[in-house]
């Protein structure tokens, strides 16, 4: 193994250590409770395949990253890597937030790992139902969601429920790939030139 090549894996090394130890945290702080355990309705089975779709993404977007890395005929690339960097985190902190308050909002806790998504226009089905309740009690969500069996089309207008559902799966993939384009943005803005300030070694 050449010198040069020693001294490149120890710089490797040296920047993706603590990236890597930096994105496990962010992955375990944060994967809990920005999980997608979101669907139509009790019987819905797409949160499944929107997880096994956002884990491919994100590989693709990584890969696409690096591919252009390895192919760039420019040996220093830092200035579009920091502009990478910083458009993702952007991106990143916009997708989270937004997620996380419509997240709120429009959806409600049916079980202990599992919210169903709400709407805003109750069928009237749901309108019949809370007319049966006094004035001075207001029912949850939840407790309705339970009385309906997680059953939203019947509570909502299913075009609702659709297209809020639609804005959420969109703001969890832009979240996720965000975090990816972030992370490996700062590795490669980070990681030295080859062969920059090593002793004996031609540039």
């Amino acid at each position: 193994m050449s010198r040069t090549t020693d001294f490149t894996i120890l710089d490797v090394k040296r920047v993706w250590a603590p990236i890597v130890a930096i994105t496990t945290w962010i992955i375990a702080t944060f994967c809990s409770s920005v999980a997608f355990s979101i669907k139509l309705s009790s019987g819905s089975d797409l949160d499944g395949t929107i997880l096994s779709s956002v884990s491919v993404i994100v590989a693709l977007v990584v890969g696409t990253m690096a591919l252009y890395a390895s192919r760039s005929k420019r040996s220093d690339k830092s200035v579009v890597w920091r502009r990478a960097a910083l458009v993702s985190v952007f991106v990143f902190v916009f997708s989270f937030l937004a997620f996380s308050m419509l997240r709120s909002n429009w959806t409600c806790q049916y079980t202990q790992n599992m919210r169903l998504v709400t709407g805003s226009s109750p069928s009237p089905d749901l309108l019949s139902y809370l007319s049966t309740f006094k004035k001075d009690e207001s029912p949850t969500c939840a407790t309705l969601l339970r009385d309906y069996g997680g059953e939203t089309e019947r509570m909502y207008v299913p075009s609702e429920l659709v297209r809020r559902f639609f804005v959420l799966v969109s703001l969890f993939f832009v979240m996720w790939c965000s975090m990816a384009s972030a992370v490996v943005s700062i590795a490669y803005c980070l990681t030295p030139k080859r062969g920059a300030g090593q002793p004996g070694i031609e540039e």
